[in-house]
């Protein structure tokens, strides 16, 4: 599931836990792509930044006008996900709580996503739905956000489309624009920053 494996293994971690199956679970996920053949092999499909050699922190400009495409990131994010009792009963401080999950595909290309968001729509509708919450309650959104010409304007599309109105009151920003795209960790790290904002009432970004 390439960079939403780390999203989707807190999500069946969640899954399992509503299973009774277990109490306790690692989640995360780990990439190390940042080597001469992988660059070369983004490089190829021009979705990566090329400008701002010179001013490195302006060059990954999720949603910006000039924007060319992402910088490669590396990482690991790991969450312990237990249920409620369980962290009661082990007295574990509680950053915060995962209400729901889902995910979806539009099956459209392996490497672009479908214009219109159809898959991306299905995972937030759904994905609210499974936490029992209404567009009206979300007060942040962490976009997905990788900065190339294809992937923001269609995340745009699908944002607007389940939020509706709510969509130009709720901040969006995306977590690549100070991390990078750490692929298969991005999910994970970047769910980690948005614990981390819950915390302490600051939304990450970059103003470019």
């Amino acid at each position: 599931t390439a960079c939403a494996s780390g999203t989707q293994s807190i999500g069946y971690g969640l899954e399992l836990i509503r299973s009774g199956k277990v109490d306790l679970v690692f989640a995360g996920g780990v990439d190390c792509l940042v080597r001469k053949e992988v660059v070369v092999a983004f490089d190829v499909m021009t979705v990566l930044a090329r400008s701002n050699n010179d001013a490195p922190e302006k060059a990954s400009r999720p949603f910006d006008t000039h924007r060319e495409g992402f910088v490669l990131g590396e990482g690991a994010g790991f969450f312990v996900l237990e249920s409620l009792d369980h962290a009661l009963q082990r007295d574990a401080h509680i950053y915060a709580e995962l209400l729901g999950h889902a995910a979806s595909s539009d099956a459209h290309h392996i490497a672009t996503p479908n214009p219109e968001g159809p898959g991306a729509q299905k995972a937030m509708r759904w994905a609210l739905e499974d936490a029992h919450l209404i567009p009206d309650q979300v007060d942040y959104i962490n976009a997905h956000g990788t900065g190339t010409r294809i992937n923001d304007p269609t995340e745009t599309k699908a944002i607007k489309k389940v939020f509706g109105g709510s969509a130009y009151q709720i901040p969006i920003s995306s977590t690549k624009s100070m991390i990078g795209h750490c692929m298969g960790a991005s999910g994970t790290i970047e769910a980690i920053a948005c614990v981390m904002s819950l915390q302490q009432g600051i939304q990450g970004r970059i103003q470019a």
